[in-house]
């Protein structure tokens, strides 16, 4: 990376600053990356996050049809595969996509705020049903 161009910002700052932000909104720092003037930021969903979503849909009542089955498939065929599709559909609508603009703003103005002049890109990956199913996996198998 060449920091060179940016002699006021404090790499360690925005990076501690970063972390904060992603951390109150549900989100990891897979990628942070300055180079030439750009930075692209790289968001994914926080996985303690996504598991607190999980049980408290499965709290809720909210649970995959064969949740009670403890030898029913967890896979792609099963009514669990569906449930976690429709569990990361959700959170993606409403906790990315519903709130884009408002992740671009806070990304974007934690920028500003530590004097970084230039473009910053933000990226933020969407929850995969799979990982939704890993999380519910490892929730139904604990006892």
């Amino acid at each position: 990376m060449n920091h060179a161009h940016l002699p006021t910002l404090d790499l360690s700052l925005v990076d501690a600053a970063l972390d904060a932000w992603a951390g109150e909104h549900g989100f990891l720092v897979e990628l942070l990356a300055i180079d030439d003037g750009q930075t692209l930021v790289r968001l994914a969903p926080h996985p303690h996050d996504l598991t607190d979503l999980i049980r408290r849909a499965l709290g809720a009542g909210n649970t995959p049809a064969d949740w009670e089955d403890q030898h029913a498939p967890m896979d792609g065929s099963s009514a669990s595969w569906d449930w976690a599709v429709t569990m990361a559909t959700t959170y993606n609508r409403t906790r990315i996509i519903a709130r884009l603009s408002d992740h671009d703003q806070g990304v974007r103005g934690l920028f500003a705020h530590h004097g970084h002049p230039g473009p910053v890109e933000i990226q933020i990956l969407e929850v995969d049903p799979a990982q939704v199913l890993h999380h519910l996996t490892g929730l139904k198998n604990t006892p």
